[in-house]
């Protein structure tokens, strides 16, 4: 079967995963791989559409445990990764957080990052980081990471680059012990937006026969009063 498995990997970037029966054996190739790799630090299992840790992403007492866990999954997988970035020599490096099994992995990226080069500035953003605004465990997380943005993060990120941390908008960051959040800025003009660039993506990376890229046609409604929202 891991003989397999780079055979399997070419199979679905290539027009043969096109034919249904084809795609499920190379796709089922695969996952056996994921659940071998999973063994190698249960209770950790990693599939295509799961992330199941040890720790709960509910309690901040877990999530900040994980984060410096030797048994942490991701601390290893990361050494690589942390190492091509530390060598791009960034001044800011921005990990977005958009869903909940994604809380461990990035702040343990976060870690690893402040870990490798203190003087990396690194800030937190997404959705799910945006409903941490007001939560007790958040001045531990700014232990963690450098800043955080609430809402939307273009902006934000761009000054980051350019402007004292007192004039960018819709942050928080921790200075003399305590949180700071600055005012809540939305973008006016989307089409104002540069669009979103994948040059530095290796697209043939993707388990697909041609590259798949997302399309943002829109953000939330014009109305902007359902309790959703």
């Amino acid at each position: 079967m891991v003989e397999s498995v780079e055979e399997a990997k070419e199979n679905l970037k290539s027009e043969r995963s096109l034919d249904l029966q084809e795609y499920l054996r190379n796709l089922k190739i695969l996952q056996n791989g994921l659940r071998l790799v999973s063994t190698r630090y249960d209770p950790f299992f990693l599939s295509f559409s799961n992330l199941k840790l040890k720790y709960s992403h509910r309690s901040s007492r877990d999530i900040l445990s994980a984060v410096s866990d030797p048994h942490n999954f991701f601390l290893q997988f990361y050494e690589d990764i942390v190492s091509h970035i530390v060598r791009k020599n960034p001044s800011v490096c921005g990990i977005s957080i958009t869903g909940v099994n994604q809380i461990i992995p990035g702040l343990t990226l976060a870690h690893c990052i402040k870990r490798a080069d203190p003087s990396i500035f690194t800030v937190l953003g997404g959705s799910i980081v945006t409903r941490w605004m007001g939560c007790p465990g958040l001045e531990k997380i700014l232990d963690i990471c450098d800043s955080i943005v609430f809402k939307e993060g273009e902006e934000a990120v761009a000054a980051l680059a350019t402007e004292p941390i007192e004039k960018v908008p819709s942050i928080g960051y921790k200075r003399n012990g305590r949180i700071i959040f600055n005012s809540t800025r939305s973008v006016s003009n989307l089409d104002g937006l540069p669009p979103p660039s994948f040059d530095d993506l290796d697209l043939g990376m993707y388990l697909s026969p041609s590259p798949v890229l997302p399309v943002y046609a829109s953000r939330a409604c014009y109305w902007g009063r359902c309790a959703f929202c």
